[in-house]
């Protein structure tokens, strides 16, 4: 695998992201955009990658969308001068999730309608090119969800996921569950995992304390039934 530094056509602040232009890419080449505190990387066949070597990958799911809301990416924009918050970018047919111990690192490609709200205003994912973000674990407030949706919110971003297709190292899908959930509980446990794990390594006393009381509890069936679960933490 090899790296290419690039300049995304736009950007997104909140979660950091931006649309990249894949179709210039070499087979085993990765587009690689960010600053010191976070870089962004995905390749030609739309995958979000993992451009820094101390950060361990968890787990790959694709994010079906067929009708509206099943996959949503919540952000904030500025437009009239104001800041607004709400959907950032609305799903491609299929969206991929990568999850780190460090982030929630996704791709939206040119898959169907998909749209996402830049610096430069609301934009077509066209062909070619993909929409790639990320989410740090230590940002996240709240978990909430069951077998059918789960919501991942921040203060300013988070996602709307209905239904995950867990994948292997080639992002081919591995298994599914029921027919209205496929494998929700498999991506909402290991964000959950990830997240209590990145918090306890934080240096603010909260934000551990958070996670710690999280730790506590028993989550071996959350969001794997009906019935809703709810974590909730402190952030920095």
């Amino acid at each position: 695998m090899s790296f290419r530094k690039v300049e995304p056509k736009a950007t997104t602040s909140s979660p950091i992201g931006g649309l990249i232009h894949v179709d210039v890419l070499a087979e085993g080449e990765v587009a690689v955009f960010g600053d010191e505190d976070i870089n962004l990387g995905v390749s030609k066949n739309y995958s979000p990658q993992v451009p820094n070597d101390d950060e361990r990958v968890l787990g790959r799911w694709v994010a079906e969308h067929s009708s509206d809301g099943m996959f949503e990416v919540i952000g904030t924009w500025l437009g009239d001068n104001e800041l607004h918050q709400g959907t950032l970018a609305t799903g491609a047919s299929e969206n991929y999730l990568l999850v780190t111990d460090t982030y929630i690192r996704g791709v939206v490609p040119p898959r169907g309608a998909a749209k996402v709200r830049t610096n430069i205003g609301t934009v077509n994912v066209s062909a070619g090119w993909v929409f790639v973000f990320a989410i740090p674990l230590v940002d996240i407030e709240l978990i909430d969800g069951n077998k059918r949706d789960i919501a991942i919110a921040g203060s300013v971003e988070g996602l709307m996921v209905k239904w995950a297709r867990a994948c292997d190292a080639n992002w081919k899908k591995v298994s599914s569950g029921g027919p209205w959930h496929k494998d929700n509980d498999s991506f909402a446990q290991t964000v959950l995992e990830a997240t209590i794990a990145a918090k306890l390594q934080h240096p603010d006393e909260r934000v551990q304390a958070s996670a710690a009381k999280a730790r506590m509890v028993d989550r071996s069936r959350a969001y794997s039934t009906g019935r809703r679960t709810t974590f909730e933490f402190d952030t920095p």
